[in-house]
């Protein structure tokens, strides 16, 4: 006879990932976990001190994972799967760990493991940077890649600043394929700024170490008050509809129903030269 004991929305704090600026700040890594243990020990005793206490599965796992040094989640999520497979008397375990913009799931038992991983939707972005600009965007695009696997990419080009005096910007567009709904995107785009020194502080419109927008996300035409608007009303600008063109150019505005190539054929800066950078 088999009982199962959950344990959900366990937050751990850690330093993970692959690349310099994600071992700089701590993430909130959070745990949900089911496991099965059998209980005819325990239930024959009458004893609590031999059943699954999931305190104890909490304070092992927060010790672990607040030492944890590896850089993979998914590769986390199995050590967890199997730390709590071997050190405490259970049968399966199904684990699944979230960290901004990142899902891993285990399912362990003592036959082995499965892995998921699910596309939801393509979505257009638009990269900027007027601090540091070359290394910040190219910093950005690795981390995009690293995330999201192959990638399209436009090339990086100069505009001046929008909405305030500043230093010109380095903008650039790129398409990739999310397993991330919207909202979740666009947090862990939120954890990526931040990531490059992000200043949320200041006014709305000032110099920027990385600032990365979705444009489009499929063809929805949707607003989360306060969060997010799709499609994005700077698709408006040079700096963002000209390098989505490059890259995008049959892509459909849904509001419009204008190819992107069409709307930067009409815009009123078309046809200006702006200096190209390749990142």
């Amino acid at each position: 006879m088999h009982d199962k004991v959950f344990i959900e929305g366990l937050e751990i704090e850690a330093l993970i990932g692959i690349y310099d600026w994600e071992r700089r700040i701590r993430q909130t890594l959070v745990f949900d976990i089911e496991m099965a243990f059998d209980n005819r020990i325990p239930a024959a005793s009458d004893d609590i001190a031999l059943t699954l206490n999931y305190k104890d599965v909490s304070k092992r796992l927060i010790d672990y994972v607040g030492q944890s040094g590896f850089g993979l989640v998914e590769t986390l999520a199995e050590r967890c799967a199997g730390l709590i497979l071997s050190e405490f008397n259970v049968s399966h375990v199904r684990l699944k760990l979230s960290k901004p913009g990142a899902v891993a799931r285990r399912a362990r038992g003592r036959g082995g493991h499965r892995a998921w991983k699910g596309l939801m939707g393509r979505a257009c972005l638009s990269l900027g940077s007027n601090i540091n600009a070359e290394a910040n965007l190219r910093s950005a695009v690795a981390a995009l890649r690293a995330r999201f696997g192959e990638i399209a990419l436009s090339a990086a080009y100069v505009f001046p600043a929008v909405g305030f005096d500043g230093v010109d910007f380095l903008n650039a567009a790129a398409v990739i394929d999310s397993d991330l709904d919207p909202l979740a995107l666009n947090d862990w785009l939120h954890a990526l700024e931040d990531a490059h020194g992000r200043d949320r502080g200041g006014p709305r419109f000032g110099d920027r170490t990385l600032d990365i927008d979705i444009v489009f996300y499929d063809d929805l035409v949707r607003e989360w008050p306060g969060q997010l608007q799709l499609p994005r009303d700077e698709l408006r600008h040079a700096f963002v509809l000209m390098p989505l063109a490059e890259i995008a150019p049959d892509w459909v505005e849904p509001r419009s129903g204008k190819a992107l190539q069409d709307l930067w054929r009409a815009h009123r800066e078309h046809g200006a030269r702006w200096m190209r950078v390749a990142l």
